[in-house]
């Protein structure tokens, strides 16, 4: 009985160290599990998470491959092998750039040059949307550059998908992306995206998928939280983008959501115009409240959220007002 309690406490402990994203105490503990009860698939399973977002594949397979072969009824453990066992093959003679904060794997035909100067960029996403959040990851974050064949081949994402953050940052390079010197204007779009992606999960795994894809669409231009003069083009684009939104925004608030009623998940939105709809009031709302607020509340919302384990008491601590409140001020705010 000893025993097996030990393995239930050092699963439970490892699964919060995992959560808080604090591998190394986590893989400890879940190491403790797996010795105590071999035949437990979830100790194997979140090993495997924690290998795969530290960008090691082949330690990452090796732990799924066992966690679907303990519970053959978990299909995602057995999708997660198959989706890794695919990017194993296909990463054989990838190279491999690093920095302090951001470990980079990229296709061959992709100029090393290249891959520098996007390292550049990425620490200074990384400063850029840390200052304006409050928060920097604790952790190298895994990048995957590659040309766009490969990333979809790999990602098994549709056309329209630009990037991928699923522990790992994967992103498509046009073919004037991997050449030095290049106008990476876009791509860079796709990495703030992606990284503001990580910076939420790290806040707040729980985060809804409409807050959490309006706060990485909303830093994928510069917020101005770095001192954007006006006429920049940073502030350019932002306010071309703002007024392209509120016009589309204030054409079809017929079909305005509450977004209480808004599904966490996007896989359970099952109609894609539906879910481009929630991307949208997702990215005007939070734009709406960094207007208001400034972007650091964003950060205060998100650990709330995750402390209170709910949407309206997070909105009611960090802005003093309920969500249903702030959004009809938001609908309000577009009037003519």
């Amino acid at each position: 009985m000893t025993h097996a309690e030990d393995a239930v406490a050092r699963l439970g402990l490892g699964y919060l160290d995992f959560l808080d994203q604090r591998d190394e105490p986590a893989r400890g503990n879940l190491e403790l599990a797996a010795q105590a009860n071999p035949n437990d698939a979830q100790p194997q399973k979140l090993l495997g998470l924690i290998e795969y977002r530290k960008g090691e594949i082949a330690a990452a397979v090796a732990r799924m491959e066992r966690a679907a072969a303990l519970d053959r009824q978990d299909r995602e453990a057995e999708a997660l092998k198959s989706a890794w066992q695919r990017e194993e093959r296909l990463s054989k003679g990838w190279g491999e750039s690093s920095s302090r904060r951001f470990r980079v794997r990229f296709g061959r035909d992709i100029q090393e040059q290249s891959v520098r100067e996007i390292l550049q960029a990425l620490d200074a996403i990384h400063e850029s949307i840390g200052r304006s959040l409050g928060h920097w990851p604790r952790r190298t974050i895994p990048v995957i550059l590659l040309p766009e064949k490969d990333f979809y081949a790999l990602t098994g994402s549709f056309h329209w998908v630009g990037g991928v953050y699923d522990g790992q940052i994967k992103v498509p390079l046009q073919t004037a992306d991997m050449l030095p010197g290049a106008d990476r204007r876009e791509m860079q779009r796709t990495l703030r995206h992606e990284f503001a992606h990580a910076v939420v999960k790290e806040l707040c795994p729980g985060c809804p998928n409409w807050l959490n894809e309006g706060i990485a669409q909303h830093f994928e231009i510069d917020d101005g939280g770095n001192g954007s003069p006006p006429g920049s083009e940073a502030t350019e684009a932002r306010e071309t983008r703002r007024r392209k939104l509120d016009d589309e925004l204030r054409l079809h608030r017929d079909r305005k959501i509450p977004f209480e009623r808004v599904p966490i998940r996007l896989s359970e939105i099952t109609d894609q115009s539906t879910a481009r709809w929630t991307y949208l009031q997702g990215l005007g709302f939070t734009t709406f409240l960094v207007d208001r607020h400034q972007a650091f509340r964003l950060r205060l919302l998100l650990a709330s959220l995750r402390q209170e384990g709910s949407l309206v008491k997070a909105f009611e601590t960090t802005y003093g007002a309920s969500l249903s409140d702030l959004e009809r001020d938001w609908w309000r705010s577009l009037e003519p």
